[in-house]
This record gives structure tokens, sequence and C-alpha cells, in this order.
């Protein structure tokens, strides 16, 4: 099993791809990293870890580990991102010269099919050695730094199995071979009983030695070789140039095969890291921002069922799009009860709220720290949000229309949601008549609590009704006016 940085068994959950869309749209997480990682590709990438909720607790404290580590070591975060790109750079140009040799060399004589493989092998073996030295590389950035995390620590070991030792010498010995026109090659070969070829191999490369240049009093004591001299080697007659290619192409084609297929077992466990690392990257980001911005960051307490709650929690968006985050009103949030409505005047911070416990939830279960004082996070078994149906969907006038969506998008979330989930509803059923708005959505908020569904739930809603038909089923929170605009309470009454 290959080593993953994301998941501490290699594979996690996959949730749908609408719900991680929807939930990044409502609440406006692109907005806000775009702040922090301007990269277009690497911050998507983030999001779509961010948004794939996990409900195992140990895969987000398996990130917070690697998190720390690398906020302990930027360098080691940013070499380790520099060398798998060259790495992946180097599939890329291995890829590459492979197939510019097969289209060079088209016909299907002995002597193309040596030279192909030639110069194949050539390539594939200097591709495989810089491959290696490049995986040795990493293992001596992975010693320089104290790593802590479980991730890291394994990533550090299993370079080290692969490249300490002499078996790997041995094979960066083995693929120095080089290749030129003046090239002796040795093969063994083995006949069978019929006197034809059964295998064969490919012992030794050697190349003659350069000749020095003989000037000045040097010519003098320069003897010329006796006459006579002779090779020890044997020269294989033209007439039999067509089984010395054939049988020196096999051997040089299966040496390039080799040499690509450890090239290939190093590309396709290693490269893949470079993507987990851009997550890692855009969280470093995201955590030097809010500390550049003196915001309270903090690890939360995972449970499961256990108590849930935030004190001073901040919204991410606001205070990443603020210049003076300082001005951003927290607020606190005990999500233990299971259904929170939250009702008050417009623009009092209520969507905003809304937001912000969303983000934390995602953060949180992403294994990322959340921009709070303090806080004790309930894993959920996914996240829903389910906002009004945008205007501009629509034509002026057209509130049956955009109240058919809602109830739609209501029965789509209904079908895939599980137990232990938190749904995130604002302003649903309001362009529908006040008293039918209410109960519709009494309904729905019951539903949700009900023992075959069993979900979490925060609305925000005009529907002040809601707070009577509910009574003693949910806890009522109210944004306050004054000069405490923004800031949230529980209505105790």
């Amino acid at each position: 099993m290959n080593i993953s940085l994301l998941f501490p068994m290699g594979e996690g959950e996959a949730s749908g791809a609408v719900n991680a869309e929807r939930l990044a749209d409502d609440l406006l997480l692109d907005e806000a990293f775009s702040f922090m990682v301007p990269d277009v590709k690497k911050r998507r990438l983030f999001l779509s870890v961010v948004a794939n909720v996990q409900s195992d607790p140990d895969v987000p404290r398996y990130r917070a580990e690697i998190l720390r580590d690398f906020c302990a070591n930027p360098n080691l975060l940013e070499g380790l991102c520099g060398e798998l790109h060259e790495l992946a750079a180097m599939r890329e140009e291995q890829q590459a010269e492979r197939s510019r040799f097969y289209s060079l060399v088209r016909n299907t004589d002995s002597e193309s099919a040596y030279v192909t493989s030639s110069g194949i092998a050539e390539v594939s073996c200097a591709a495989a050695r810089k491959t290696l030295n490049k995986l040795a590389s990493i293992g001596a950035l992975l010693r320089i730094y104290p790593v802590q995390s479980r991730g890291l620590g394994a990533l550090k070991e299993r370079v080290s199995a692969i490249t300490a030792g002499e078996r790997f010498d041995e094979l960066c010995g083995l693929l120095e071979l080089t290749f030129s026109a003046d090239a002796t090659f040795t093969l063994r070969v083995k006949l069978n009983d019929y006197a034809r070829v059964a295998s064969y191999e490919l012992t030794d490369v050697s190349h003659p030695a350069p000749q020095q240049e003989v000037t000045g009093i040097r010519r003098l004591f320069s003897k010329k070789p006796a006459n006579g001299t002779k090779s020890a080697g044997v020269r294989v007659a033209d007439r039999w140039g067509k089984l010395r290619n054939e049988l020196l192409g096999g051997a040089l084609h299966e040496l390039a095969e080799l040499a690509h297929a450890i090239s290939r077992a190093v590309y396709d466990e290693f490269v893949p890291l470079l993507r987990e690392l851009y997550f890692y990257e855009a969280a470093a980001a995201y955590v030097n921002a809010m500390r550049a911005k003196r915001l309270p960051l903090c690890y939360p307490t995972l449970t499961c069922g256990g108590p849930a709650h935030y004190e001073e929690l901040y919204d991410l968006y606001l205070c990443a799009s603020y210049y003076d985050a300082g001005a951003v009103v927290p607020n606190d949030v005990d999500l233990s009860h299971g259904g929170i409505l939250v009702t008050g005047a417009n623009n009092t911070g209520k969507t905003v709220f809304l937001r912000s416990v969303g983000t934390a939830q995602l953060l949180a279960q992403a294994g990322l720290p959340v921009i709070a004082r303090n806080a004790a996070v309930r894993m959920r078994s996914g996240v829903f949000s389910l906002y009004a149906a945008a205007e501009k969907e629509f034509t002026e006038g057209n509130d049956a229309g955009r109240f058919e969506q809602e109830v739609r998008l209501v029965a789509e979330m209904l079908d895939v949601i599980k137990p232990g989930a938190l749904v995130l509803l604002n302003e649903l059923f309001q362009t529908t008549a006040y008293a039918e708005g209410a109960e519709g959505l009494c309904g729905i908020l019951r539903y949700l609590r009900s023992e075959p569904v069993g979900v979490d739930y925060i609305a925000v809603t005009h529907l002040t009704d809601l707070v009577y038909m509910l009574a003693g089923e949910t806890v009522h929170m109210r944004t306050l006016e004054g000069e405490m605009l923004y800031k949230l309470a529980k209505v105790t009454d």
C-alpha cells in the first residue's frame, strides 16, 4: 500500500460532488481562500479535500499532525514540493523521450530495431538513475528536519528502506550504462538442443579509452604499438549482422523495460504525494495569514457524539477579506442540543453566523485549526447546506418557481443524508405564504431530528412562528441590536 499524507490508511471516503460544490459556494470558501491561495489549481484541489467530509476522527488528527510538522519546519514543506515537482517533470520528460525514439524509427529491419532499442535503453537507464538519485535527495531532506507526525515518519521510513543499503548502490551502478557507436557489448547467449537461441543476457558495455594527443617532448618518448597486435575480442562478420542486431537489440530492449519499470514504480508511488502537498501548502498559507492578523487559532477537540461548542468563533470569509480582521465580531455557540433556530433583523449577522459554523465544521474535519478561542467539534457523517434559491435564476415575481426548486433541493438532500450529519438552512420558503412556509419548514426540521434520520441543524429564518411551533425541541438564538450588532445570544424565555 502506498503512503498517503491525507489518509492514515491510504484511502478515505468520497462525498457527493454536487453537495461539495454547493457547500463551497454557500460558505464562500473559494472567495475566502483566494486571498490566501491565489493559485487556482492548488486552491480548488485544497477545497475539494476540505469539502470531502471524513467521518473517521483519525483522518483529521493524522492531517493535523502533519500540518504541525510543516508549520514548524516551513523549509521542509517547500523542499518536498520542489523535489516532487522535479520528479513529476522527470516522468513527463522520460515519456516524451521514449515516444520520440519510437516515432523516429518506423522501419522493421533489424538495424532499425537495434538503433531503437539502444536509444530507448540509454534514455531509460539515464531516467531511472536520475529518478533514484532524486529519491535519495528526498530521503536526505527528510533526515534534516525532526518530524513528529505519523505520515511524514512513514514517508521517511519508506524512502530510507528503498535508498539505504548496498542493493540500492548496485542498482544505481547498473544504470550507469552509456551507449555510443563505438561501444563494445558483451552478451551471454544460451542455445537449446536445436542450436537456437534460448536466452541472452547483456553482461557488459565497454568504451574505448580516449586517445590523448601527444605533444612536445613527450612525442620523442612515445612508442607505437608493436606490429601484429590483435584484439582479444571476436569480430562478427557482416553476414551475421542480423543475428547480432536481434540478440543485442532484444537484450537492450529488456534492459530498457527494466529501467523504465524502476522509474515508473517510483513515479507511481511518490509523484501523487505532490497533489497532497498542495493541500498542506494551502493549509499553511491559511494558518500563516490568520496568525498575521493576530486572530485566535485552535485545533479543536474532536468528539463522536460528545460536546460541540465554539468560544469566540470568527467567520473565515470576513477575516480573510477585511484588512482589519480585529473588527470582525466573534460569537459563542453550543451545538450540543441538536437543533438551533436563528432569528433577527435583516443585516445583523445571521447568515455570517451560519457560514462561520459551517466553515469551522469543514475545517475541523479536514484536520485544520479553526478561528476560535476554544472549540470542541462533533464528527459529522456529512455537512449539507440549503440556501434560499438565488433570485437571478428566476424571472421577477416567479416566487412559485423558487419555492418549487427549494422543495426539490430538500427532497434531494433527504435522499442522501445520513444519521449524524449537520444541515445548514438559510431562509428557506421565504417566498411562499407565511403560514404555509412555517408549517412546511417545521415538518422538515422535525423530520431531520426524528429517529430514522437523526441529524443536527441550524436554520436561519424569518418565520418566527417556528419558535413557538418547536418550543422545547430546539434552541432559539437571536441577533442583538444596538451596540451589540452582529452578536447572537441564546433566548431563554
